[in-house]
């Protein structure tokens, strides 16, 4: 999957689409390590 990085507010993030999300059974405020 690729994907970019936007503008969030003041931040930066990804979006990551709701399928993916249910695979990796990740929710709101899930601690995720990127490496």
């Amino acid at each position: 999957m690729v994907t970019n990085i936007i503008q969030i507010g003041n931040s930066k993030g990804i979006i990551l689409p709701s399928e993916v999300l249910k695979q990796l059974r990740l929710s709101l405020k899930s601690a995720v390590s990127i490496s």
